[in-house]
């Protein structure tokens, strides 16, 4: 049997207490400082899918997105008055320094190149009968 003593945080410890709420302060502000959110309104949006709707066009212009920057993946949160919000995760496969852009894809078409500093964004989704892109113009929101 193991027993483990915590005497070094016992009410009379206080470098236990120190040492035990500098670890926690410390492990919260790195997971809060690891995401970088930005808000994003859609600049152009391009459709090949053999139909010219127009409506479809309009509404796609009118959406917006969140972007949240993590260590490994990029959370791609659309919202819009004219369709139900989606949450999509995309796994990061690339980082360019020299350019500041991250690439992140998942495994059903869905595509984003962001550009940590400049804030631009491209997102697509592209299967065999359709390829939707967005040109997104975004905003740190934290960070």
């Amino acid at each position: 049997m193991i027993v483990l003593e915590w005497d070094w945080i016992s009410e009379d410890s206080k470098m236990g207490k120190l040492i035990f709420f500098t670890a926690c302060l410390f492990f919260s502000y790195k997971t809060s400082a690891s995401a970088v959110d930005y808000d994003c309104s859609v600049k152009d949006f391009t459709t090949f899918s053999g139909d010219d709707d127009d409506l479809f066009v309009k509404k796609n212009l009118k959406k917006r997105y969140v972007l949240s920057l993590r260590e490994s993946e990029i959370i791609v949160t659309s919202i819009s008055n004219c369709s139900t919000p989606s949450t999509n995760v995309l796994k990061i496969y690339g980082i360019n320094n020299t350019f500041g852009e991250v690439k992140a894809m998942d495994e059903f078409g869905k595509h984003i190149i962001l550009g940590k500093d400049s804030g631009n964004a491209v997102y697509s989704k592209v299967n065999s009968m359709f390829a939707n892109s967005w040109q997104l113009s975004c905003k740190k929101t934290v960070g």
